[in-house]
């Protein structure tokens, strides 16, 4: 199966879980990645704001906010991202695909300012590799990355395979509502 065919099945079983489920789902992937040795040395902590039926990291965003530096993506010129300091939800505004990302007077962090990547995906493999929505935005961006990347999605959305290429970027794990994937 090629890329889009997999995106298409895997946000179409995403949409298809009910908010209820889909709520206590994303509490219970929020507590698992508190739980994390990495997440808990983590002093700044990279994540996203979800969109579009993602796991809601909103807990996991005011534990960050109360206790350690929150980054979150903004897209610059066509095809980049950044991480930029947030110290509150108020600091941001609507980016160029609607997404809420930091506003133009947050400053932009470095990838050595990163300890760890909270990272949302379309689909994932049980060694830990992710399928984006297409654009390559968080590949380009982790590519090279010296921190801890940390895949939030929900059991549905694991696929068989993925067809992976070399520049797509592995997570070192995956949380979902039942397990902790690590590549093998």
């Amino acid at each position: 199966m090629n890329k889009r065919k997999i995106r298409e099945t895997v946000l179409a079983r995403r949409s298809a879980v009910a908010p209820s489920e889909r709520s206590a789902w994303s509490q219970s992937i929020c507590e698992k990645i508190m739980e994390l040795p990495a997440y808990r040395s983590a002093r700044s902590v990279m994540a996203y704001y979800p969109i579009r039926g993602e796991v809601d990291i909103m807990p996991l965003l005011q534990d960050i906010l109360k206790n350690k530096s929150l980054l979150l993506p903004r897209i610059g010129a066509p095809g980049c991202m950044h991480a930029a300091k947030i110290s509150g939800l108020d600091e941001l505004a609507a980016g160029i695909f609607g997404t809420m990302e930091p506003n133009s007077s947050c400053a932009e962090a470095l990838l050595s300012d990163i300890d760890l990547a909270i990272v949302p995906l379309v689909a994932f493999s049980k060694d830990c590799g992710r399928l984006g929505y297409g654009g390559g935005y968080y590949d380009r961006f982790l590519s090279g990355a010296d921190f801890t990347k940390i895949g939030a999605a929900f059991e549905c959305q694991r696929a068989e395979t993925l067809n992976c290429r070399a520049h797509d970027v592995k997570m070192d794990k995956i949380v979902t509502e039942k397990y902790i994937y690590m590549p093998r």
